[in-house]
């Protein structure tokens, strides 16, 4: 953890975040790293204030928190909900699912998964939830992630935020959605 110290964070919050990091870590110990590249959190003041966390480009073992967001669970709770509400998150995924989200980005990086193949994972899970929609990759993006899963999941266009919104349900959620259920099996295969 860097950057903790002299924050004004709320502890307990941080300790949950790192808590629920951790039931992803029991399933792909893999995403531990070595003792020259663990995973890690980092604190940063600098962060946009629609962004929650975030695992930066390429990165596979830092997970940077937003410190303007977790000074106060209530408010990231109420935060979280309203974005969960307005289907830009899954239904169902509150703010404890935050850093299984940015768990993705770092699978998705440990094991050099192209967005590319990402995409055609999805659109093949897709295909099968959503046969009567006749999907193409420009509607994947533009009305089944939007209506069907998750308009956060569809924000980029070349599908860097799929693989975590999909963690985010599938580890979050008692009864994931059907398209995170497909794409977890498919996913596995990549190992």
């Amino acid at each position: 953890m860097q950057g903790f110290k002299k924050s004004d964070v709320d502890i307990e919050l941080i300790k949950e975040t790192i808590d629920s990091a951790e039931e992803i870590l029991n399933t792909f110990p893999e995403l531990r790293g070595s003792e020259k590249r663990h995973i890690s959190f980092e604190l940063s003041e600098f962060m946009k204030p629609n962004n929650f966390a975030e695992v930066g480009q390429g990165v596979s073992h830092i997970i940077t928190l937003n410190a303007n967001a977790f000074r106060n669970k209530e408010k990231l709770a109420e935060e979280y909900s309203k974005l969960e509400r307005k289907k830009w998150f899954v239904k169902g995924t509150t703010y404890k699912s935050i850093p299984k989200h940015e768990m993705g980005h770092l699978y998705q990086s440990f094991h050099k998964i192209s967005d590319e193949t990402i995409i055609e994972i999805a659109l093949r899970c897709a295909r099968q939830v959503a046969p009567e929609k006749n999907l193409n990759k420009n509607t994947l993006f533009k009305e089944f992630f939007k209506t069907d899963f998750s308009g956060y999941a569809g924000s980029f266009d070349n599908g860097s935020e799929i693989i975590s919104e999909v963690f985010s349900d599938f580890f979050s959620n008692d009864n994931p959605n059907e398209f995170s259920k497909l794409f977890m099996n498919e996913l596995m295969k990549l190992r």
